[in-house]
């Protein structure tokens, strides 16, 4: 299965923010829900069920130099799982992630084997 993601993915290390009153919450919400989104408006042209068994992970992401890949990489196995593509993200046995620098067109192209 092959996606593509448009859009900067965020660290999910860095998305929690702690407001002055104590309350926890993520501050990246909204572009993790788009981003969700597109992965499941993809995932319908696929007539598969969710992966249940052992895979591996092939990554291309896309974007500027601030965000750590490895924060991306598991942002992006997070939103597998939300999105249905796998049961659960520890089915992902093996990741190949590389980065690239585009400012102009983030993205991230993910394929699944």
């Amino acid at each position: 299965m092959n996606f593509e993601l448009i859009g900067a993915i965020p660290s999910k290390k860095n998305t929690w923010k702690v407001n002055k009153y104590g309350k926890v919450y993520q501050s990246k919400q909204e572009a993790i829900d788009g981003l969700l989104t597109q992965l499941v408006a993809q995932k319908r042209e696929y007539t598969n069920p969710p992966i249940k068994t052992n895979c591996m992970l092939l990554l291309k992401v896309y974007g500027d130099n601030r965000n750590d890949l490895d924060n991306q990489i598991t942002s992006i196995c997070d939103l597998l799982q939300k999105g249905g593509v796998v049961v659960n993200d520890r089915l992902i046995k093996r990741i190949d992630a590389e980065k690239f620098i585009d400012r102009k067109t983030p993205r991230a192209e993910i394929s699944i084997i």
